[in-house]
């Protein structure tokens, strides 16, 4: 995950009211890849939490590891779409650490 930039902002019209963290990485076949997460959207809340930066986004990836839910709930921005995703993560392969198949 990385903070959206000024540049990506201008060049892909990007609202300024948007609040959300770049998807810079989906490992295959991880859980993210699984729920169609793709390099480039826009994460913009967990769980109906927002993620207006990478330290928030990564609290609440973390918080999730700690409580290891059934199923969380990614809401993204896609171009112009936005669309909610349900992730089922494998937590016990996980090894107690948040998953890394979002960067």
């Amino acid at each position: 995950l990385r903070e959206l930039t000024e540049m990506e902002r201008a060049t892909q019209q990007i609202p300024d009211d948007v609040k959300g963290v770049r998807v810079e990485e989906v490992m295959s076949a991880g859980w993210a890849a699984v729920a169609r997460v793709y390099t480039g959207d826009i994460l913009l809340a967990i769980d109906g939490k927002p993620t207006p930066d990478v330290d928030s986004a990564e609290k609440l990836l973390k918080a999730a590891a700690e409580k290891k839910p059934r199923r969380l709930a990614f809401f993204l921005r896609r171009g112009i779409q936005t669309q909610f995703t349900e992730l089922e993560p494998n937590w016990t392969s996980m090894n107690g650490e948040a998953d890394q198949s979002t960067k």
